[in-house]
């Protein structure tokens, strides 16, 4: 669990009516957002919610799952590691912090953390979904990252391509945890959720209760205001009251 200092963000009316991309207006984008599976639409300006629209069942109070947002929210806490003195910087060799990796293929030892945090990793990762037996899937599926991990194999050289693979950031957040002693969650709670002021607790799913392991790829769970806190965040170039 994440839990918060619990400090809502003012709403108010907008000085004018809002201009939306494309100059679409609200009740077209509306049905976009809903027709689109969309549960929340939120907008700020200066700091305050201006908009707050939810579709498809959910309201203030629903949990959403972020998905692949929480691979943005890991690239976070590394940053925030690196500011703290956790981790030495971008260009750490991965298997510093998981040297398991090794026994996987002697050649991860050339994976940095930027290769990770810019996907240009070289492993073997099949991001599909439409089969429960790639990697991508069975990372959802498995009640053992641990066991998922020690399948992974490199493909190509790091750096040669970008390539959207899941397992990267996977790997990441295991890494993180080694690095700043503690489980992702519990770094997430005290170095970005606390700090922020979110409004309501947050969790982030994993493998199982025995496995342990945060699915760092996919699943942090919160409510769409306090979503909305981390993208103010990364507007304002990681300044948050002072």
């Amino acid at each position: 669990s994440v839990a918060t200092r619990n400090i809502p963000l003012s709403r108010q009316r907008p000085p004018q009516p809002l201009r939306w991309p494309g100059g679409v207006s609200t009740e077209t984008m509306e049905q976009q957002a809903a027709a689109d599976g969309s549960v929340a639409l939120l907008v700020a300006q200066r700091g305050r919610i201006v908009y707050e629209r939810y579709f498809n069942g959910y309201d203030g109070a629903s949990i959403a799952t972020s998905f692949s947002m929480a691979k943005s929210v890991v690239s976070l806490l590394v940053g925030i590691a690196i500011d703290d003195g956790r981790i030495a910087g971008v260009d750490e060799p991965v298997t510093r912090y998981l040297p398991e990796l090794l026994a996987n293929d002697p050649r991860f030892a050339r994976i940095t953390l930027r290769h990770l945090l810019s996907m240009r990793s070289g492993i073997a990762f099949d991001e599909g979904y439409s089969s429960p037996f790639t990697e991508a899937a069975r990372f959802y599926l498995t009640p053992d990252l641990k066991r998922e991990v020690a399948r992974l194999r490199i493909e190509t050289e790091p750096d040669r391509a970008y390539a959207y693979k899941s397992g990267d950031t996977q790997l990441l957040g295991m890494a993180l945890e080694r690095a700043v002693g503690m489980p992702l969650a519990a770094y997430a709670q005290s170095r970005l959720w606390q700090p922020l002021g979110a409004a309501h607790d947050a969790s982030w799913s994993l493998d199982s209760r025995a496995g342990g392991v945060a699915r760092a790829f996919c699943c942090l769970n919160a409510r769409a205001e306090d979503y909305l806190r981390i993208g103010q965040l990364v507007l304002q170039q990681g300044l948050w009251d002072g």
